[in-house]
């Protein structure tokens, strides 16, 4: 009798450290804060304990954020409006993997904490299991002056191309109107399948192609 307490409790230990020390985990890190108008980088890191095959992390990201990979792990990174998700067809062989991204905050995200959380799907046998991350939260601050100058030149360096943009449709127009060219087109319904088409066409004084 004892020997069989003996070995269950042997049993019971050996399952419990498996458990503990093989678990499948997903967390992320970011910075403290970040200015709106630039970029910080997102560490997802992964405990696979074991597994293989297919795997995909999965998250919601605040308005205004878009990611960009910076070393993925061999993942197909893929942002569809707000939701980001990094797929990988065969998981890496270590256990243990941090897949690194690029997350760039546009100029006119709102001041506040924002905050990401993970899920990783995967594949234990045939059977589809999942875990959730704990939350990690990042401060986004105002633009610096220098973000804030920077997005004013590139606006002052737009202006005159547009200028010229209708300038040259406006001289077109004229161009257009002066040399007589004109496009008509009338339409008579034959039947229920037919239809007959008239276009006039008249080209003033232009001549060639």
């Amino acid at each position: 009798m004892i020997k069989h307490i003996i070995l269950i409790t042997g049993i019971l230990a050996a399952a419990f450290v498996r458990l503990g020390g093989e678990r499948v985990s997903i967390t992320q890190n970011v910075p403290v804060t970040v200015n709106a108008g630039s970029e910080f980088q997102l560490e997802v890191a992964i405990s696979k304990a074991g597994i293989s095959g297919y795997g995909k992390a999965q998250s919601t990201l605040p308005k205004g954020f878009v990611a960009v990979d910076d070393g993925s792990k061999g993942a197909l990174l893929r942002q569809d409006e707000n939701v980001l998700k990094l797929i990988w067809m065969e998981l890496p062989e270590t256990d243990f993997f941090t897949a690194r991204i690029r997350m760039l905050v546009d100029h006119e995200v709102a001041p506040g904490d924002y905050t990401f959380n993970f899920r990783f799907a995967y594949l234990d046998g045939n059977e589809k299991r999942s875990v959730t991350g704990p939350v990690a939260s990042i401060k986004v601050l105002p633009p610096t002056p220098e973000t804030l100058a920077q997005i004013k030149a590139e606006e002052e360096r737009s202006k005159p191309q547009e200028v010229l943009n209708t300038e040259a449709s406006n001289n077109l127009n004229q161009v257009i109107a002066e040399s007589g060219v004109g496009c008509t087109m009338v339409t008579e319904r034959k039947s229920e399948t037919e239809h007959l088409v008239n276009i006039k066409i008249q080209k003033g004084a232009i001549g060639g192609f």
